[in-house]
């Protein structure tokens, strides 16, 4: 799949575990009987080299493999599967069987450089049993607009000064500077940059709700002093307007790619950020005339979920230099009129989620090739605009916002089957933001627009 391949990883971290089924032991006996202990350990010895094998094989490769394997005299039956579990880390499975053995080893790969084009902001773990959730109160009257995780830290836009709070293993910081920004967060990036006391800076990048000034760079490295580094005026956009502030961010590869709504002058904008406290915008911007509610970035292109009504996803190359250019032929009409709402892609599948919907779907699954896309699948949520999708493995979840304040929710769908999916799980959030919800170690995150801000939805 060319979506999947494109870049090359020059570092690999492997954690690598073998996965035994009913048993402590390193082979799975799979007929009733067998107690052979020295036959058995032979077995594991030759299964476990031919399992290593297979694996190093494929993710040379990063290709399926199913083959034959003679070792000492013996034929094994080897299979090998592959699956992206987030944009930046992969499972490699490898099963071996002969007769009544089975031996089965699983490795994880990190693909470091798309790690690092996302500045460390990449999910990597899903979670299926999610425990009772735990609230963490707010500043009376105090509404909650954005949300992003990083390590242990939990980042959060408001609407009232200073605009921004910091929770580190879900405790508030108090900021000791005064720090404030000069208007609330439409959307939070929060990525490393090299540098700094420790060796990494931790960086926020904020799209900012103000007519000017809409692009806002904080060093958050000290988060109990977090210092607004730079701001930047969105070129070409008319400040008396009618939506000239910030809406969406997205930090990659050194660029971060920054929206408005539907406004007059340019609506998409990029900027170089190698040295964050200087960004300087690549161009005068990109007149869509549409709003992009969401976008999502992978190797050379944007993925958007947009406002029109006859082109819900657009796709955008980005050339080297940082200038885009939409791909008309990957414009993708869906049934009905309501906007595309949200957006994520994980290597070659792409998943939309729409406003409440009667003339359709509100989730959908797309195979993401060079020059199409194939919906795989769909599923109707009835009564919910899917206002926020995060993917980690086999697990969407989704911001589920009906215009119901007190009725909104967290929906976590199973995702294995992209042409079958199914509801696991539904979560009441009242006061649920748009985009409102991040996933990090620990739980699901998810910001609100009443009290209590934040919540957590921890792991069990």
């Amino acid at each position: 799949m060319a979506r999947q391949s494109r870049g090359s990883i020059t570092v690999e971290i492997l954690i690598a575990f073998s996965v035994f089924a009913l048993s402590a032991g390193a082979i799975l006996l799979i007929e009733a009987g067998v107690n052979d202990a020295a036959e058995a350990t032979l077995r594991h010895a030759d299964m476990l080299a031919i399992a290593d094998y297979a694996l190093a094989k494929a993710m040379s490769s990063e290709a399926d493999i199913a083959e034959r394997v003679e070792l000492n005299g013996t034929t094994y039956v080897t299979t090998m599967t592959q699956s992206a579990l987030t944009a930046c880390m992969s499972s490699f499975e490898a099963s071996v069987s002969r007769e009544r053995y089975m031996f089965e080893r699983r490795v994880y790969k990190a693909d470091v450089e798309e790690s690092m084009r996302l500045g460390g902001d990449c999910l990597y773990r899903s979670y299926s049993d999610l425990g009772i959730p735990h609230d963490y109160g707010s500043v009376a009257g105090e509404e909650g607009s954005a949300i992003d995780t990083l390590d242990s830290h939990i980042y959060i836009g408001t609407d009232k000064p200073p605009y921004l709070r910091i929770h580190e293993d879900v405790e508030y910081v108090a900021f000791t500077n005064g720090f404030s920004l000069h208007a609330r967060p439409a959307a939070l990036d929060v990525v490393h940059y090299p540098g700094g006391e420790e060796g990494m800076r931790t960086i926020i990048f904020a799209a900012l709700e103000t007519s000017t000034g809409q692009l806002a760079v904080i060093d958050a490295s000290d988060a109990s002093e977090p210092l607004l580094v730079a701001t930047s005026t969105l070129a070409g956009v008319v400040p008396s307007g009618s939506a000239p502030g910030g809406h969406r961010i997205f930090y990659y590869d050194g660029r971060v790619f920054i929206s408005t709504l539907e406004t007059a002058g340019p609506e998409l904008h990029v900027f170089s950020v190698a040295d964050p406290e200087h960004p300087t915008e690549i161009g005068a911007g990109y007149s869509i005339n549409i709003t992009l509610n969401d976008f999502s970035i992978q190797d050379d292109r944007l993925y958007a979920a947009t406002a029109r009504d006859t082109g819900e996803i657009a796709v955008y190359q980005i050339s080297d230099t940082g200038t885009l250019a939409e791909l008309t032929m990957l414009r993708t009409d869906l049934p009905g009129s309501q906007d595309g709402e949200s957006i994520a892609v994980i290597a070659d599948m792409l998943y939309l989620g729409r406003a409440s919907n009667t003339a359709g779907p509100e989730l959908y699954t797309y195979r993401i090739d060079d020059e199409s896309f194939t919906q795989l699948g769909s599923a109707e949520i009835p009564s919910v605009s899917i206002t926020g999708v995060r993917v980690v493995g086999d697990r969407a979840y989704l911001a589920a916002t009906p215009s119901g304040v007190s009725t909104r929710r967290l929906e976590i769908y199973d995702v294995s089957n992209p042409s079958s999916m199914e509801r696991i799980d539904s979560r009441s959030i009242p006061g649920l933001a748009p985009r409102g919800i991040d996933v990090a170690p620990g739980g699901v995150y998810a910001v609100s627009t009443r009290d209590p801000i934040l919540r957590l939805l921890p792991s069990n």
